[in-house]
C-alpha cells in the first residue's frame, strides 16, 4: 500500500531531469542569457512549481511511472497546493534528513509528509474518484 523508498527516489530524479530539461528549453527559446536575470527567476520559480501543481493535479510524471500518489493523510484526498508546497520546501530545508525517516515509519512517510500531513499511495489503492488518469481506474 506505500510505496518503497527506492521508488520514491526513481520518481524524483525522474521529475528532476524533466523539469531541468524544461528549464534548459526554456532558457534556450527565449534566449536568456546571465544578464537577463528576472526571465532567469521566472524560469526556475516555474520548474520548481512543476511537482507541486502536478501534484495537485493528481500526480506529477514520476509518479504516474512510478504507480503511486500523494494525497491528504485524513481522507486520501487530492492535496492542495499549501501541503504541495509545503512538502517541497521541507525536502529542499531539510534534505536527506527528510528521506530518511521514511523507512523508520510504518507507513513510510517522510518528514515532509508528516509536516504537510500527507500520505504516500499505491495508486491501485485508491478508489477511481481520487486519480485524474484513466489509466488509474482500478
Amino acid at each position: 500500500m506505500y510505496p518503497n523508498i527506492f521508488r520514491r527516489y526513481l520518481c524524483a530524479l525522474i521529475d528532476a531531469l524533466l523539469a531541468y530539461l524544461a528549464a534548459m528549453l526554456l532558457f534556450k527559446a527565449l534566449g536568456v542569457t546571465s544578464d537577463d536575470r528576472q526571465t532567469a527567476y521566472l524560469i526556475i520559480f516555474l520548474v520548481l512549481s512543476y511537482e507541486p501543481i502536478s501534484t495537485c493535479l493528481g500526480c506529477s510524471v514520476g509518479q504516474f511511472l512510478m504507480k503511486y500518489r500523494v494525497r491528504k493523510q485524513k481522507n486520501h484526498s487530492k492535496i492542495n497546493l499549501v501541503q504541495a508546497y509545503t512538502r517541497l520546501i521541507v525536502k529542499v530545508t531539510f534534505g536527506i534528513v527528510s528521506i530518511l525517516v521514511i523507512p523508520l515509519d510504518t507507513k513510510r512517510r517522510g518528514l515532509h509528509d508528516h509536516l504537510s500531513n500527507t500520505i504516500v499511495l499505491e495508486s491501485n489503492s485508491l478508489s477511481s474518484n481520487t486519480t485524474v488518469f484513466e489509466s488509474d481506474r482500478v
